[in-house]
């Protein structure tokens, strides 16, 4: 059995937890962004939408608190919110930052009764509910079905602090219920070509002969309806055993900023996350990329293919001080940075050069695992590169106020702890 789960007004209720005055009132998070980007369900009752204008908000609802965005704080509620699943079962896959499926098949108190009920699994989703409420303060939905499409559905069906489950007996109940716009993978514009042939429901669609969905519709449309029907085609973090092709890591700034080095410093973090992710993975990379995002949104970017694959952020970051200073204009307002490690090739099968490069990057390698061990235990970026110490610095100031985080994370070394200094 699959568990969906969905973190209500997740933005918005985070901003709750941390100011416990926000409980209960309409909240709006985008204030940095001068547009809304997430609401509590208080301030979506009042018909405030996405995007809509902070200043026609001010104007049309002066009752509502209008907070910027916190993604930091986003991150980690969003991985505490997971790691309580992953007390229940191990194969837990992160679908965003507030959604992911988990797979309950092998515990024995979802398996189906004789009679088809899924009742003896409710306890163990109660206890999921109460133990995310109970140390991170915010209400999830929950969902239990047969497939990842049937369980989104559930746990849209019930929100806020919701739990649906679903057993096969009342799936058509479900589907009768639900718009075939509603359906998890369903644009507007497939919506209207549903529509066309006479399909409103999501049951409409699931009762449809299999060789009459193979007719009309193309591969996604096909599993979509085999999941309706109650067969799953695509199980929980089946494809985390494939080649990853990319790694990425990027991260908006507030406020906006044309500080040269402070920008490069948010450049530099970045790279030093996605080393570290790539260390985790145990990939390095032949090629990457950066960008830069303007106030308005325009991006700059350049990428450099490396003469040895690597997860050293020293060589990258080196090669990155280059294009930047290609990218970097000092006429613009920026407020983001990114990097994208590719063509990743596994650490063990990294190719040896004539000149020792290679040994001496693995010996590195050997000093980057143990500080990704110091880091993992007392904090995250305890020992960093010193070209990140400005965005970290900034970081630091804007945690002062999250109580919520494990101690010993502001316990920073800000210093190099190898290499040179950039």
């Amino acid at each position: 059995m699959i568990m969906h789960l969905d973190g209500d007004s997740f933005f918005a209720s985070v901003e709750a937890a941390k100011d416990p005055s926000l409980r209960g009132k309409p909240v709006v998070t985008g204030f940095e962004r001068g547009i809304a980007t997430a609401m509590s369900k208080e301030a979506k009752s009042l018909g405030i939408t996405r995007a809509m204008p902070v200043f026609r908000i001010r104007k049309e609802f002066p009752q509502v608190r209008i907070v910027e965005s916190d993604y930091d704080a986003y991150a980690v509620f969003s991985r505490r919110m997971f790691d309580i699943v992953r007390r229940y079962t191990d194969v837990v896959e992160e679908y965003s930052i507030d959604e992911c499926f988990a797979d309950f098949s092998d515990i024995p108190e979802f398996a189906p009764a004789a009679d088809g009920s899924l009742e003896s699994a409710r306890p163990i989703l109660e206890k999921i509910k109460k133990d995310i409420a109970r140390e991170l303060g915010i209400s999830v939905s929950l969902g239990l079905a047969s497939t990842r499409v049937l369980a989104k559905t559930a746990s849209k069906s019930q929100k806020p602090n919701g739990l649906t489950i679903l057993p096969m007996a009342d799936v058509e109940k479900l589907l009768d219920r639900t718009p075939i716009g509603s359906v998890w993978g369903i644009g507007s514009a497939t919506t209207i070509s549903f529509r066309k042939l006479g399909i409103n429901t999501a049951l409409d669609f699931a009762r449809k002969s299999a060789d009459w969905v193979r007719e009309h519709f193309s591969k996604l449309q096909i599993e979509m309806w085999y999941e309706l029907n109650g067969t799953s085609i695509n199980r929980v973090g089946e494809h985390a055993g494939q080649a990853q092709k990319s790694i990425m890591k990027t991260r908006s700034f507030h406020p906006h900023s044309s500080d040269e080095g402070y920008i490069f410093s948010e450049l530099s973090k970045n790279i030093e996350g996605a080393c570290h992710r790539a260390r985790g993975m145990g990939l390095c990379a032949r090629e990457f990329s950066v960008f830069i995002k303007t106030k308005e949104f325009w991006y700059k970017r350049d990428s450099v293919r490396l003469q040895l694959a690597t997860d050293d952020p020293f060589i990258i970051i080196a090669e990155a001080k280059k294009l930047f200073g290609k990218l970097f204009d000092p006429g613009h307002v920026y407020r983001a940075s990114g990097v994208t490690l590719c063509n990743l090739v596994p650490a063990s099968g990294r190719q040896e050069d004539l000149f020792g490069a290679a040994g001496a990057d693995r010996s590195r390698g050997e000093a980057f695992k143990a500080v990704d061990q110091l880091n993992k235990k007392y904090g995250r970026d305890l020992i960093h590169v010193a070209s990140s110490l400005r965005a970290i610095q900034k970081e630091e100031r804007g945690e002062k106020s999250l109580s919520f985080l494990p101690p010993g994370v502001r316990r920073r070394l800000s210093v190099p702890f190898i290499g040179d200094v950039l």
